[in-house]
């Protein structure tokens, strides 16, 4: 998108965006990092209104199709991860033939920064971090990602040290396996490459242990462990010097084991697994041996062995023989480097045979009683599998059509089907019956975030214009002027006597909660609320909000708009909240979780569904969810609280949804490819 006055959208000759420029839906604030492969900027999601790191591929890298596929399909495995310490990404796309990646932004260090700045870490330190990190890898490593790329740089420091994995190689991946690079050549960073790799022989985990080992030896000297002149001479003892002692630079003596094993030549002779590496480093600066058994995590393309490994955009029940009830093996001893082999063979095999799958609470008990003293616990049965029941069905998308410009709101009244899009100003309206686009389509303004039917009306969040829209429910008509807003409107719900408005500036002020009066448009009342308003949902009586910059949903009163009692959920933010029948329903994307919660008695249910769940609707007995990641959709069973029949794929990043009064038809909305989907549910008759 070119600025106003069109210009170009870069700023130098060298292909970066200028802070102010709109790409891809994001407001580019300022260069987070450069490196070969692209530009990381901090910019702004205006559609949700958060801070990312928007990673912009360099231009001509990913032409090639067969590049641009893998490239897509290893982003898809990445933001599948879900692990505390892999920095979450949020998708991946293109806009004008440029490739980019939103990531979660983390404001703070990163390793290489904060050795440069206070030189040599303390062991225990610099044990916890590595540790995470091996956390983290293993948990790639699981979903059969190698990273290929682990550096200091490549690992940031949130509060108290809370260690992210970022930056998976994606594209030096993609390239390397559609063959740019020429035979003999690896991708990595010189400093901490295997010598697998740079010999181009095939890689899997252990070269990211490798790499893990060099992080380590570095935040424990200050230095890279082979410090040579030339690169040459760095490769050469990459591959045949014997590895460094950290003691020989203050580290204790412990250390040296440690990072030779890490560092072998062989990746036989190395740590099966980073977070045996890790596991390792934290007994080494406590002066102890590992209390755990080692073991083999990585899955399919990252096993020793190659296997098949299942796509991440297809989440499947993990099924494995019962005396491997972990999916994993177990090493005996290390003394034995051939049992090791069989075993690794052995759990790699039963893997591939049981069609292992990746394995992608909220619970805040607030009802209009009084919440319970103590927590209901789920039973196993509650976070449940993809069972097919007798009242399952199959859901078919029987049409898609392109409308729009990123279509992220959908609501349904009777034939009309509204369809906003976030960097349009006409509303589209597409007939029901035909699915066709009317000739009609009313002027709302830029920048729409929200819409809800209430008072004969459906009343929309027109952001960037600062005001709210009333349209005839029916006809899509505007009903009066537009309401103007002190702020850019978000969130919005209608109540039986309100309109409720979420007014979010920005900038770290506090969002807040408008009551509009539904004739007059007139303010009864403002609330401010300093963690934010993420979505809004009724009840007969209280208002719900999901705060934005908090895990917590709060029960708000429907007379004033004061907060009532605040609850905390899960470990993240509540992307999308919906009532129905005594029931709170909410969609955490980070935790790839929907969470059913009985407001009576406050008895909270998991639900295990695809990647990043984003939006609900209801059916008939069922809750449907656009998992934005994984690019599905999911069916849940309202009373049993479980997911009944298989998914059914969409186009990329599924967002908003609506379905007909008879649960028999659903209309998904898809943001990069312009989609709107029209999904048969197979119910109703």
């Amino acid at each position: 998108m070119l600025l106003p006055d069109q210009r170009s959208i870069y700023l130098t000759p060298m292909g970066e965006l200028q802070p102010g420029t709109v790409f891809a839906g994001h407001r580019i604030e300022t260069v987070a990092g450069r490196g070969g492969m692209g530009v990381v900027y901090r910019a702004t999601q205006l559609a949700l209104d958060r801070t990312v790191a928007l990673k912009v591929i360099a231009d001509g890298l990913l032409e090639d199709q067969t590049v641009r596929a893998r490239f897509v399909r290893e982003s898809k495995i990445a933001a599948s991860i879900d692990h505390p310490n892999v920095i979450p990404i949020y998708y991946a796309g293109e806009e004008d033939g440029i490739a980019f990646i939103a990531m979660r932004y983390v404001a703070g260090d990163d390793v290489r920064s904060l050795v440069r700045r206070e030189g040599p870490l303390q062991p225990q330190r610099a044990a916890q971090i590595v540790a995470q990190t091996g956390g983290a890898l293993d948990a790639a490593h699981a979903a059969g990602l190698v990273h290929r790329d682990i550096k200091p740089a490549n690992v940031l420091l949130g509060p108290e040290e809370h260690a992210y994995l970022t930056d998976f190689g994606l594209t030096k991946h993609a390239l390397s396996m559609a063959g740019t690079t020429k035979p003999g050549h690896w991708v990595g960073t010189l400093d901490y490459v295997a010598p697998e790799q740079i010999r181009g022989e095939r890689v899997d985990a252990r070269a990211d242990v490798y790499a893990l080992g060099c992080l380590l030896y570095y935040t424990l000297t200050g230095e890279v462990p082979y410090k040579r002149e030339g690169d040459e001479a760095r490769l050469w003892a990459h591959l045949h010097d014997p590895p460094p002692k950290p003691s020989e630079h203050g580290a204790p003596v412990a250390f040296d084991d440690v990072v030779a094993r890490a560092l072998a030549k062989d990746p036989e002779e190395r740590y099966p697994s980073a977070g045996d590496l890790g596991r390792a480093a934290k007994a080494a600066a406590a002066n102890e041996r590992p209390k755990e058994r080692e073991r083999l995590v990585a899955k399919g393309a990252a096993a020793p062995v190659e296997s098949p490994t299942v796509s991440a955009a297809r989440p499947q029940t993990t099924v494995a023989p019962k005396p491997q009830d972990e999916a994993e093996t177990v090493l005996q001893e290390r003394s034995n480097p051939g049992t090791k082999r069989r075993r690794a063979l052995l759990g790699v095999a039963l893997l591939a045979a049981a069609g292992a799958g990746l394995a992608a609470a909220v619970a805040f008990g607030l009802g209009d009683d009084p919440e319970p003293t103590s927590q209901a616990t789920p039973t196993p049965t509650a976070t449940a599998t993809a069972t097919p029941t007798a009242t399952s069905t199959e859901l078919r998308v029987e049409d898609e059509l392109t409308i729009g410009d990123r279509p992220n709101v959908v609501r349904a009244y009777r034939d009309n089907v509204f369809v906003g899009s976030f960097r349009q100003e006409r509303l589209r309206i597409v007939s029901a019956k035909t699915g066709k686009v009317r000739s009609y389509a009313p002027k709302v303004g830029v920048g729409v975030n929200d819409g809800a039917f209430g008072f004969g009306s459906l009343w929309l969040a027109i952001g960037r214009d600062n005001q709210v829209v009333r349209l005839d429910q029916r006809t899509g008509r505007p009903r009066g002027t537009p309401i103007a807003m002190p702020g850019p409107p978000g969130a919005v719900v209608a109540s039986k006597n309100a309109v409720w408005v979420a007014l979010v500036p920005g900038n770290g002020a506090p969002d807040t909660l408008l009551k509009l009066d539904p004739d007059t448009g007139e303010t009864l009342a403002s609330v401010e609320y300093p963690y934010g308003i993420g979505s809004l949902a009724v009840s007969p009586s209280a208002l719900w909000v999901a705060a934005r910059r908090r895990a917590q949903i709060q029960r708000v009163s429907l007379e004033t708009g004061q907060i009532v009692r605040p609850l905390r959920v899960g470990r993240n933010r509540t992307e999308d909240l919906v009532y129905r029948k005594g029931a709170l329903w909410a969609a955490v994307p980070e935790d790839n979780t929907v969470y059913k919660v009985t407001t009576k008695t406050g008895d909270k249910i998991p639900i295990s569904v695809g990647q990043q769940p984003r939006q609900l609707a209801f059916g008939d007995g069922v809750v449907y969810v656009s998992n934005y990641s994984s690019s599905d959709l999911y069916t849940i069973d309202e009373k049993k609280s479980r997911k009944i029949g298989d998914p059914v794929d969409l186009s990329p990043n599924p967002f908003s949804m609506a379905v007909d009064a008879a649960g028999k038809t659903l209309w998904v909305g898809s943001q990069p490819e312009n989609k709107l989907s029209t999904v048969l549910t197979g119910r109703g008759g």
